[in-house]
């Protein structure tokens, strides 16, 4: 009895290896955040830990605006370099076969810009829910839910979604089809930092 090759049932090469690694980026990555930054802003809402930088004259607009600066490049920054270190681990094992260092650069950017939209959702959910959990498990589940919208062409277009789709080509220059999820995405991001800062001046604080 002939042994089986599973070597063959496998595919092993650069490729394969990123595939890997956006698929896991994606899955594993969101929830990381999520569940570390979860209490972010609720437990200062619950807290009242907000009051110091307010009663010092800082605006929440400056604060909540601080916080994803910091957070948004923090997430920026390892995107970039992890999707680097793994194109450049990858092309050392298998040989650079697939895309670029500089397709590579620009997919761990899109990456950032994605992860940066779970953020300004986790801000969203955290301004109109008291529990931190339950916004994380707000934006875990919607998050989540944007895969299963792929059904629709015209929809999944411009959703960030997409947007993850097309950095996965680990193309040198940047597509049409992901200009324009991409402009959509800051465009979230934009309106669920704005939403989420009106309604948390609205919040008490002392």
């Amino acid at each position: 009895m002939q042994g089986v090759d599973f070597s063959a049932l496998i595919e092993l090469s650069q490729k394969a290896a990123m595939e890997n690694y956006t698929k896991d980026l994606f899955q594993i990555s969101t929830l990381i955040i999520v569940l570390s930054l979860m209490g972010i802003m609720s437990n200062e809402l619950k807290d009242k830990t907000l009051t110091i930088p307010v009663s010092m004259g800082c605006s929440i607009k400056g604060v909540i605006g601080g916080k994803m600066l910091v957070y948004g490049l923090y997430l920026m920054v390892l995107n970039v370099a992890g999707m680097v270190i793994a194109y450049c681990y990858s092309g050392i094992i298998f040989g650079f076969t697939h895309g670029s260092f500089l397709a590579a650069v620009i997919s761990g950017f899109i990456y950032g810009v994605f992860f940066i939209f779970v953020l300004s959702l986790l801000f969203l959910f955290s301004a109109f829910l008291k529990k931190s959990f339950a916004a994380a498990m707000a934006t875990l589940v919607l998050t989540y839910f944007i895969p299963f919208l792929k059904f629709s062409q015209k929809t999944w277009g411009i959703l960030p979604g997409k947007l993850l789709e097309e950095a996965n080509h680990f193309k040198f220059l940047p597509s049409k089809e992901m200009i324009v999820p991409l402009i959509f995405t800051v465009f979230l991001i934009v309106l669920f930092s704005v939403i989420a800062t009106e309604k948390f001046k609205k919040a008490e604080f002392v």
